[in-house]
């Protein structure tokens, strides 16, 4: 067994799918969406770090939109903000709890006959993980329809790195602009 006896943390990080109407060259392309100067200058430094090719969104192009969904599969969707309810609704069924629920509901089990049982937990798990899959596909191809021929850049931010970093991650730091954040607690 090993024990942890330094200092421990219940950090975060997050990805962000953001889609600029316009592809990003100058800091003060990044300001007209971004009114934090320090915010804009770490996410234009994040962008120039940013491998550019196939950055336009488009819908038709399935490998684009195949490494958007994967993008989506490494962690919890916190949140799609450009507001439209069924959007909100469609991130809320990828919600563990809601699936678990269901499972149990589906295949008349109680929860302690799911967590006492080896079959039913690894067929919720193989189950959940099929359907994120698809209703993460269903996401990525209305977000890239929604936001076709708009650029999209990838952000990482986690509070671990400290509290700017933890503000870019939970300050709302693309509030002004169609994006999708990511939780990889």
């Amino acid at each position: 067994m090993q024990i942890k006896s330094d200092f421990i943390t219940n950090s975060s990080s997050s990805s962000f799918m953001v889609a600029f109407p316009k592809k990003i060259k100058t800091i003060e392309d990044v300001l007209l969406y971004i009114s934090s100067e320090s915010k804009a200058r770490q996410v234009f430094k994040d962008i120039i770090a940013q491998d550019t090719k196939n950055i336009k969104i488009n819908p038709d192009n399935r490998e684009f939109v195949e490494d958007f969904v994967t993008e989506l599969s490494y962690g919890y969707i916190d949140s799609i903000c450009y507001e439209v309810q069924y959007k909100q609704s469609l991130a809320k069924q990828l919600e563990y709890d809601i699936f678990e629920d269901d499972f149990i509901k589906r295949h008349k089990i109680t929860k302690k006959e799911l967590n006492d049982n080896y079959f039913y937990r690894d067929l919720m798990y193989r189950e959940n993980s099929i359907y994120s899959m698809v209703i993460a596909n269903e996401i990525a191809l209305r977000f890239c329809e929604e936001n076709k021929n708009y650029f999209l850049y990838k952000f990482s931010y986690g509070d671990d790195n400290g509290d700017f970093f933890s503000e870019m991650e939970h300050g709302n730091t693309f509030l002004k602009v169609p994006h999708i954040k990511i939780n990889k607690h």
